[in-house]
């Protein structure tokens, strides 16, 4: 243990003081298979009344493990890098994968991204858990280079080696025709191919290279899902952590090949590769194309789009075989031990894009008609007039319904997290649970005052677990306009307990010292924890709404798909009354009450 907690209160610590200072950072020298690799041996200290840590954290940036994907090889599985002869210079990070371009993306953008990065303990020691991070962004941006996945506070708390990558984004990681040509998944083969190289290679780092987790939080937890399901990575990790994303997340997962190859052939047109007439002409004409113009192309498509957002995995046949509710359903996953689980508000992100022309307000206002138009084109279930009024049905205060100024906005994204996050989560936790499998599933509610850049709508939104999970309060490369409170910092100190102990051993009550139990959800049982500062158990959590869009919805779909023209008749009938017959009631009842007719 490398850290120590201060029981003494008569102390007080006017403030929390890191020194990284730059004089003190050494070279360190590890020799793996693939050659000798220089990094940083780096102090790393921090103190206040709630915790005090001195320390060093080897480490080591910018490791390749695959061959630039460029020319040929762009549209392509990823290649294993080479064994090198020189001491390679990990000593600072290589450019991110191109992604977008916009003037708040400082760092440089290559197609030659595919690297890792490794923080350890002690590369002198051994046998150390291995905790992987595969970072989120929708698939379309992101990188493990940020400063909000700096694996310091994990690394000298939990006492396991941390590793980020980057892999291909966008139109470079995801583009795909549905065929052979180019068939798509390429950033998922390389996050495969970033396990393998771990995997092969942790060992001198002081990783063990027989325990390893990976974790991942949205398009990342939805990753680790997929590896979960994708027979080609199951000899490379042994427990997965799914963080407000899964392999069933909607938004995650291109179902319909079709749609994939005409978003394919739409960035084609739009990079100058209109003249193409199949799979083949169109993937060599973009590997022609200049990166910065092939990403604009990308980024043009996207806007074009409601919920489902282009880019993102399909179904190949290959790395995802099937629909994941089948492979689920057949337990055909990889068994291990799982934890999982979302925010309370995870679904304020859709909302954004939803509701866009409304978000620079406050306190957005949605009338009934706006709700019910979002619900049919912003949710991801098939939806017809009597899937949209079922969801309505489901979820709408119906004291309220008659008030005018009643506001749905937050309705929506209530439906919306339930949808796309919560139940998804809970699907995989009973498929995980039913098979045999340890499973620990969360419900994070804590919210704390960011910014005041951040509106209140959103809630307990998208992300808001990660400063806790990965200590941003001692990360000195994160800076907080507002500063963590003590019971904040003891939050996040259990919360990093909770997650290094389930990489440790597959259990987040066995290692450091936890104050709540967390206990394993079963079914029945459907234990979850809700993690705030004062942990809750809260079994069954949303359980009437998992049941509704797990089981309900699926059968409406089935049952509705096909509707004769009694829907339209039924619409329409709904539509009088709700629009005629019901405002005239309003008006008859308000003259009844004018009227006095109950007076003596």
């Amino acid at each position: 243990m490398k850290y120590r907690f201060s029981r003494l209160c008569g102390v007080l610590y006017l403030m929390a003081f890191v020194h990284m200072t730059t004089s003190q950072i050494s070279p360190i020298v590890v020799s793996t298979a693939m050659g000798d690799i220089m990094g940083e041996r780096t102090p790393f200290a921090y103190q206040d009344q709630v915790v005090s840590v001195d320390t060093t954290v080897d480490i080591f940036r910018g490791i390749p493990y695959a061959k630039p994907p460029v020319g040929d090889l762009r549209f392509a599985k990823p290649q294993p890098m080479e064994p090198w002869l020189e001491t390679y210079d990990a000593t600072f990070f290589r450019p991110i994968c191109w992604q977008i371009v916009e003037n708040n993306i400082t760092e440089e953008q290559s197609e030659d991204c595919l690297h890792l990065n490794v923080f350890s303990p002690d590369v002198q020691g051994s046998g150390y858990p291995v905790v992987v991070h595969i970072h989120g962004g929708g698939f379309i941006q992101g990188t493990g280079n940020s400063a909000y996945h700096d694996g310091r506070p994990m690394v000298s708390l939990g006492d396991v080696v941390y590793v980020t990558m980057n892999y291909r984004l966008n139109a470079f990681g995801f583009l795909s025709t549905g065929d052979p040509e180019m068939i798509g998944n390429y950033g998922l083969w390389d996050q495969s191919l970033s396990l393998k190289w771990i995997k092969e290679n942790i060992e001198p780092f002081g990783g063990d290279p027989n325990n390893i987790t990976i974790i991942g939080q949205s398009a990342g937890g939805a990753s680790v899902g997929f590896h979960l399901i994708a027979e080609q990575s199951w000899n490379y990790f042994h427990r997965g952590i799914l963080m407000s994303g899964n392999m069933m997340a909607p938004w995650g997962l291109e179902t319909d090949s079709e749609k994939a190859r005409s978003d394919a052939f739409l960035v084609g047109r739009l990079a100058g590769c209109e003249d193409a007439t199949n799979s083949q002409e169109l993937r060599d004409c973009l590997r022609q194309v200049e990166e910065e113009r092939l990403i604009i192309a990308a980024n043009a498509a996207l806007a074009t789009t409601t919920n489902v957002i282009p880019l993102v995995p399909t179904i190949d046949g290959e790395f995802i075989t099937d629909d994941p509710r089948h492979l689920l359903e057949q337990e055909k996953f990889k068994m291990c031990d799982v934890m999982l689980g979302n925010t309370k508000d995870d679904g304020s992100l859709v909302a954004m894009r939803a509701y866009i022309e409304l978000i620079p307000s406050p306190d957005p206002y949605s009338d009934y008609e706006t709700f019910l138009d979002r619900v049919a084109r912003f949710t991801y279930t098939y939806t017809n007039d009597v899937i949209v009024n079922s969801i309505a049905q489901q979820y709408l205060d119906w004291e309220d319904f008659d008030d005018p100024d009643t506001n749905y906005f937050y309705k929506y994204i209530e439906l919306i997290t339930d949808e796309a996050f919560h139940c998804t989560s809970e699907h995989t936790a009973r498929a995980y649970a039913m098979s045999g499998n340890s499973v620990y599933r969360y419900y994070y509610t804590y919210r704390r005052p960011l910014s005041v850049s951040i509106p209140r709508w959103y809630g307990v939104g998208h992300g808001y677990d990660m400063p806790y999970v990965f200590g941003h309060f001692m990360n000195p490369r994160m800076n907080s306009t507002v500063p963590y409170s003590r019971e904040e910092k003891q939050f996040s100190l259990q919360m990093m307990s909770y997650y290094t102990n389930f990489a440790k051993t597959g259990n987040p009550n066995v290692g450091n010292e936890v104050t709540f139990p967390w206990d394993r959800f079963t079914v029945p049982g459907l234990n979850i924890l809700e993690e705030k500062p004062d942990f809750e158990a809260i079994p069954g959590a949303r359980a009437e709404f998992n049941a509704f869009w797990n089981y309900y919805v699926l059968r409406l779909v089935t049952y509705s798909a096909d509707l004769s023209e009694a829907e339209h008749q039924w619409r329409e009938e709904f539509n009088r009354w709700k629009n005629d017959d019901l405002p005239a009631w309003r008006v008859d009842f308000q003259d009844y009450q004018d009227s006095d007719q109950c007076s003596p």
